[in-house]
């Protein structure tokens, strides 16, 4: 007997709490100590159950958070990204490429309003989604991936900095994956207070924020 979790929830242990991102109903909960643990003893065995499992995971189960299977389908995985090392140096550039500035703006306000009419699974799906030519081997990605980082620095003067982490990650994922430079798109969380945040990044270098910021932050999502 094996266990998995139910589509559209995601995990991770961040500090001493087990948190949990459901995309779904667009919220976290955390567990608490005990099933926290359970759950933790469940993720190492890859699924397979245990004695005491189903009472010690009921909160989970009795939720249908929790589901029983046949075979393992590596839903309880970690997730798994590169840590974060260092700033992308086109963050400090003083100038700005416009044509990819007015693209840069034109992302931020589609997904600001995508993500005040719509639900966030639906926002992230969409995203997901967008058709992408990977250049991976272009000597023109490095300097396109420069453009965008330096726009982005830009939109926060017509939207802001506050709140924005979420709608401008979005924007920046879109962005990029429509142009055809891969990137990593994370929602990471904290706890003891809790706190949630989203960036980019490509490999160990973060795009849209400081290393510092962001590895106070446990990856429970992550779109590429």
């Amino acid at each position: 007997m094996y266990f998995r979790l139910r589509d559209g929830l995601y995990h991770c242990q961040a500090g001493r709490r087990v948190i949990f991102l459901d995309l779904i109903h667009d919220r976290y909960f955390a567990l608490p100590q005990a099933c926290g643990s359970a759950f933790q003893k469940l993720v190492s065995r890859r699924g397979e159950g245990f004695d005491g499992a189903h009472e010690a995971l009921s909160l989970l189960i009795g939720r249908g958070n929790l589901i029983e299977t046949l075979v393992p389908d590596g839903s309880l995985s970690a997730t798994v990204i590169h840590s974060v090392e260092i700033d992308h140096q086109a963050r400090k550039l003083p100038t700005v490429h416009m044509p990819t500035l007015a693209l840069a703006l034109y992302w931020e306000l589609i997904i600001s309003i995508q993500l005040r009419s719509r639900a966030l699974s639906a926002v992230i799906r969409r995203a997901a989604e967008i058709p992408s030519q990977s250049r991976l081997g272009s000597p023109a990605t490095g300097s396109r991936l420069s453009r965008m980082v330096s726009a982005f620095e830009y939109t926060a003067f017509v939207f802001g900095r506050t709140n924005r982490c979420l709608a401008r990650s979005l924007a920046m994922f879109s962005f990029c994956r429509a142009r055809g430079v891969p990137v990593h798109f994370v929602i990471g969380v904290r706890s003891d207070p809790f706190a949630a945040h989203a960036w980019v990044q490509k490999d160990a270098v973060v795009l849209n924020d400081t290393a510092e910021q962001v590895n106070l932050y446990t990856p429970i999502l992550v779109l590429e």
